[in-house]
């Protein structure tokens, strides 16, 4: 399911991109199985008691940045995805909200703040 989601920035400005929604229950996630398309943002949303998800990023090619947010959906990290050939790769994450924007972005991400659903 796609939404347009507004990011807002620290500097007071906002931005609006659509994302793909993904919702699961999962402990580990084989996160090329959801990047279907290139160039795309994704919004993984998690939903189960577990203190830690695995994404498994093995094979994710195109790079991507995952932006961390809490639940208020506020910005509270992020890391880089940028995995040019097929080693293994993974990162285990305490947030139940993941944004994954193609890198670079389209918005100032250093900047970022939280983000809203339109």
């Amino acid at each position: 399911m796609k939404k347009s989601l507004q990011i807002q920035l620290n500097d007071n400005t906002s931005s609006t991109i659509l994302v793909n929604v993904i919702n699961t229950k999962e402990t580990t996630l084989k996160v090329k199985d959801f990047l279907k398309h290139e160039n795309e943002s994704y919004f993984l949303s998690i939903s189960h008691n577990q203190l830690n998800t695995h994404l498994d990023l093995t094979n994710v090619l195109n790079p991507y940045i995952l932006i961390y947010l809490d639940e208020e959906l506020r910005f509270t990290g992020a890391s880089f995805c940028i995995n040019y050939n097929e080693s293994p790769f993974g990162i285990q994450s305490q947030n139940k909200h993941v944004l994954f924007s193609p890198f670079p972005t389209p918005f100032k991400f250093q900047q970022f703040h939280s983000i809203n659903f339109l």
